[in-house]
Order: structure tokens, then sequence, then C-alpha cells
């Protein structure tokens, strides 16, 4: 390199070839003799600071002076290093179901669930619903659809949510797992426990605006008001009976169809609801699945329970 170049161009630039660190004192003395600014490696780039050739010096030696305080593994670069470390976080387990973003603890998910709080990027195109979830939305397509993909092992019956079927299939198992305090009385869902509860209150806060009925629940109400309407919105799709509730036209239909899908396994009997199924097979096990829980009585049916229980209600009455 011929420093009389530099000078006669009389540009405030450094040209070097490939330097040497034993000749980085050169430069130095180059620089302060010439009151040189930029540095040039004419060979590769330039660059507008010594800071910048002292780094870019490192891409043509050995030198690796970052050093991982995990592993052995050594860097050129620190922002080489920086990846590098990403190597050594745990799996990222938690991610978003909006955007798909992972992150390695729940904290930080949390904080990033924020950003979505007013999201619901999943749209129906039957209707104007929308969700946060893609599996709410592929939910609810099964209303407009009348997909039934959940069936019972046990009988078959189909339903459209996985939370139904959970639900129904307490109805082959005969668990109870909800308790009233008042009375014992056992029940297999949270909501018909609640309903009984407002027994013990005696409180009917569902009034009749047309007669002094009032009632428990707000079915009961809708049920009485067809007494006095005499309507009867469900009809019979094989005749021209019709019906003031869901449940009397069910009821009807079976006349009809005759359907009998609960088949006793140890007989030949067959029904056409899982309740009766259920107190036949008694008949063969002469297991007594319903006890009192005050005095350790059992029963082959529900029924005979709850009248049972009212012998101790009348009891601590008296």
């Amino acid at each position: 390199m011929e420093m009389a170049t530099v000078q006669e161009q009389n540009i405030t630039t450094l040209l070097c070839a490939e330097i040497k660190r034993d000749q980085s004192a050169n430069l130095t003395q180059l620089k302060v003799e010439n009151n040189l600014r930029n540095v040039l490696r004419p060979s590769c780039k330039i660059f507008n600071c010594e800071r910048g050739l002292a780094r870019h010096m490192l891409s043509h030696s050995e030198e690796r002076p970052f050093e991982c305080e995990l592993c052995d593994s050594k860097f050129k670069f620190k922002n080489q290093l920086k990846g590098h470390k990403q190597t050594h976080l745990p799996e990222k387990l938690y991610f978003c179901y909006v955007c798909g973003a992972k992150f390695t603890l729940f904290a930080y998910l949390k904080s990033h669930m924020i950003s979505h709080k007013n999201d619901k990027p999943f749209a129906c195109s039957y209707c104007d619903s929308k969700f946060r979830r893609k599996e709410h939305l592929k939910g609810h397509m099964f209303i407009h659809t009348g997909e039934k993909p959940f069936t019972c092992v046990e009988c078959g019956s189909k339903f459209s949510r996985r939370e139904n079927l959970k639900v129904h299939a307490h109805s082959h198992t005969g668990d109870k797992p909800f308790q009233c305090s008042q009375c014992g009385l056992r029940f297999r869902y949270r909501a018909s426990l609640n309903r009984h509860l407002v027994t013990h209150s005696g409180d009917k806060p569902y009034k009749c605006n047309a007669c002094p009925s009032a009632f428990t629940r707000m079915q009961s109400l809708k049920k009485h008001l067809l007494s006095h309407t005499n309507e009867k919105p469900w009809s019979c799709s094989f005749c021209d009976a019709k019906f003031k509730d869901k449940n009397g036209l069910g009821r009807h239909l079976l006349i009809h169809t005759g359907l009998k899908k609960y088949q006793c396994p140890q007989c030949e009997a067959k029904f056409q609801q899982g309740s009766q199924l259920k107190r036949h097979m008694t008949t063969h096990t002469g297991h007594k699945l319903f006890e009192c829980p005050v005095c350790k009585a059992k029963f082959t049916r529900n029924g005979s329970l709850k009248k049972h229980l009212q012998s101790h209600v009348a009891t601590k009455i008296i």
C-alpha cells in the first residue's frame, strides 16, 4: 500500500489490504499522521469508524471472543452468540390459539393474550356469530349443518357437542356426584341440583301475568303460559298431532317409530328409553342403586327413594 496515493488524492480514507493483527499498530499510526477518519478495505467494503473495521477484521481471523456460558461454543460476533443461546431455551409449550405465537412460560402467554382481548377472528359463514378460537367456530357450525360427530359407545346416541356427550354418559354409569346439603338427594347434573335447591327455599321468582301462579323455573312458567293460550307449537311430522312441549312430542313419536334402541344384555327385552332399561336391569341383578343418605335404605328406583325421603322430612317437622 502506498501512502503517496492517499495523500495525492486528498481523500480521508485509509486503504488497507489483508492486514494481519500484528500490523494494527501501523494502522493507528497512519491514522494519526494523516488525520484519517474513514477506514477502507478495498477488497471488502468501506467503514465509517475504526470499530466497524475492527469488527470486520474478525471475519479474516480465527479469533472467537464470544463464548457461550452454557456450552463450549464460541463465536466471532455477539449476534451469533445471541442466536445460539436460543437453542438452550426451554421448549415453547404455550401457544396462542389466535395468532399461533409460542411462549416458554404461561405468564408470557397470558400477557400476550391481552393484545387479543377483543379479537374474534373466526366468523361463521351462515350467521353473524364470531369466535376467538377456531374450535369454537367448528362446534358452532354443527348448529347449521346438523352434524353430530360425538357418539355414545353405550347406546349409539349422537351429539353435536362433546360436553353434551359427557352429560349423557352419566345416564349409563348411574353416577350422581351432586348432592343436596339439605336432604341428601343426589343428582347427575349441577343444573338439576340447582333447580332442586329452590324446593327447599320455597322461592318462586317466575310469576304468571295472567293468574296468581308462580314457579321456581323459567321453563316451568313458559309451559304454564301455554295453558292460557292453548298454543301447541310442537307438531308431529307423521300425523296432525300437536303438543305444548318437546317432551310430549318425543313421547308421541315413539308410537310411530316403535324404536327400542335400548336392549337388555341378559335377555331379549328392549326399551325405548335408557331409564327403562336401567330399571329393568335390577330384575336381573337385584342391585339397588339408590341409597338413602339418612338411614342407608336402598331402592331400585329413584322415585321410590324420593318417596322414602319424605318420611325423614316429616319426622323432622314433627
